[in-house]
């Protein structure tokens, strides 16, 4: 084992101040607790149905404006 640690410098890497390594762990740790989007299956249905409720108006709205420069 190595006491190296996790989000240490490689082996070859530039020598960095400690400082930045220690940033580099904060921001990766951070992006990896960041909360995900959340799928339609981990969806409930009244959030589904709200979430397709407003997809439907924006294509009304897209068609909507498509139709007024068919004229």
């Amino acid at each position: 084992m190595t006491d190296q640690k996790p989000y240490g410098p490689p082996a070859d890497a530039i020598p960095l101040p400690a400082e930045m390594w220690e940033a580099h762990a904060r921001a990766t740790e951070a992006r990896k607790n960041a909360p995900k989007r959340p799928s339609y299956l981990s969806m409930s249905v009244r959030d589904w149905q709200d979430a397709k409720d407003s997809h439907d108006a924006a294509n009304r709205t897209r068609s909507a404006r498509a139709d007024l420069h068919r004229v």
